[in-house]
């Protein structure tokens, strides 16, 4: 009996390692220190009281079993869920001027007060060799909400505004989250078209496991909604060095900062092409390096160096980061919804598909 319960337990912790290191692709200390005093057990149980080779065979067959077992019900049973959903019952108050800050709970909220502004709507043009656009002509035309990130790099806000006011306007498109706070599809990084019908947001990070495997499960969920769904996509990385949330940066986001600013400076410079390179980094899970490569190969390589040699990125990485303490800091991915947000890895694209349409799905009819 204790061969066999030896034997057994040596077979499990194989088992449970090789889930760790091929299909969670993250080790957990304290689980391994109990797998391998299993294995550890297991040999010292065969060493100390060898077995004929009959009854070997005997007790070695039924521990296989029974391992067997134990891997076929962990298979057909349904994972449990790993994320937490949050509801808001009522809206948020209104955003001060500095939306980073804690919100005046005193004070009424109202349409224009609810929106989460981007940077862009007070960001100047990256090239310092252009002249200066019209401050009045290029707030109208960001808060109307046809703003082109790429045309920063151009210094062409204030001409393009200027040859659009005669232009009628398409309608601005808000994704609602936290209870009532909006952001603008058409100034953020955005998986999807700009008007699509069901619209919501991602807080995560590119060097985040839990938020790798949320990615594959949204691609599930965008083939099925196909352009009626869209996603704000806003990189908070795990990092200090531009998240101060992080009290100590691990070593697997060693690069966050730099990806995120990568990815959004490709944003900026072609928003067209940015999908693509945003399931690049997810699914390829390249180095900071290999990625910048990628990226110069997909954009405009003199515009994106431009972008990410001003104050573009890293000044969307603080308005997400302030977004996330805004959600209130803690585990990410988050996928936020008009009046709920999952916090955590949904793995599951079925899953998945269930939250859209009862918290999003619903609340658009």
């Amino acid at each position: 009996m204790i061969s066999f319960a030896a034997i057994t337990a040596g077979g499990a912790a194989i088992w449970f390692v090789g889930l760790q290191v091929f299909l969670l692709e993250h080790l957990c200390p304290y689980c391994l220190v109990a797998h391998t005093a299993g294995i550890i057990a297991a040999g010292v149980v065969l060493w100390r009281r060898p077995l004929r080779k009959s009854t070997l065979a005997k007790v070695g067959g039924a521990a296989v079993a029974s391992v067997a077992l134990l891997i076929a019900l962990q298979v057909s049973t349904p994972a449990p869920d790993t994320f937490e959903v949050i509801e808001y019952s009522s809206p948020p108050a209104a955003i001060p001027a500095d939306s980073s800050l804690p919100a005046d709970s005193s004070t009424t909220p109202t349409d224009d007060s609810m929106l989460f502004e981007a940077p862009i709507s007070s960001t100047s043009s990256a090239s310092s060799a252009t002249p200066a656009p019209n401050a009045s002509m290029t707030g109208i035309s960001l808060a109307m909400g046809w703003f082109n990130p790429s045309l920063l790099l151009a210094g062409q806000v204030g001409q393009a505004a200027g040859e659009n006011t005669q232009a009628a306007q398409p309608e601005r498109r808000t994704a609602s989250i936290l209870g009532g706070l909006k952001l603008d599809t058409r100034q953020w990084p955005l998986i999807g078209k700009p008007d699509a019908e069901l619209v919501f947001v991602e807080l995560f990070d590119y060097t985040c496991p839990h938020c790798q495997r949320t990615h594959a499960a949204l691609s599930q969920a965008k083939a099925r909604y196909g352009d009626r769904l869209a996603v704000i996509v806003l990189p908070v990385p795990l990092d200090r060095a531009c998240n101060p949330t992080v009290r100590q940066t691990g070593v697997a986001h060693g690069e966050a900062c730099e990806l995120a600013r990568l990815a959004i400076s490709v944003w900026v410079v072609d928003p067209k092409a940015f999908p693509k390179f945003h399931d690049y980094v997810f699914e390829s899970k390249p180095n900071y390096a290999a990625a910048l490569q990628r990226a110069s190969q997909m954009v405009d390589s003199e515009k994106l160096r431009e972008t990410m040699s001003g104050p573009i990125p890293s000044d969307y990485i603080a308005k997400h980061v302030a977004l996330y303490k805004r959600a209130g800091e803690g585990a990410i991915p988050k996928l936020m919804f008009p009046t709920s947000t999952t916090v955590g890895e949904v793995a599951s694209g079925e899953r998945l598909i269930q939250l859209i349409s009862q918290h999003l799905e619903r609340t658009s009819r």
